[in-house]
């Protein structure tokens, strides 16, 4: 399902696609390295309830399509 919404709403618009979950959130992390993101950066912040949090920035770039 995440495959379908980055192939029909990000693809046609952007380059890239950025997604921030949290280290502790390893099911996210998994299902993310699983769609090939990569790792970027870690982001030291604070949740909605202004708990400590620590975001895993990662990013997944277009693959360029040289077909015509």
């Amino acid at each position: 399902m995440i495959q379908e919404f980055i192939e029909n709403k990000i693809w046609p618009n952007f380059q890239y696609c950025i997604v921030d979950p949290d280290t502790k959130n390893m099911a996210a992390v998994r299902c993310y390295e699983q769609l090939h993101f990569r790792d970027h950066a870690l982001i030291e912040t604070k949740d909605a309830l202004g708990q400590p949090a620590i975001l895993r920035l990662m990013i997944l770039k277009r693959k360029m399509n040289y077909d015509k």
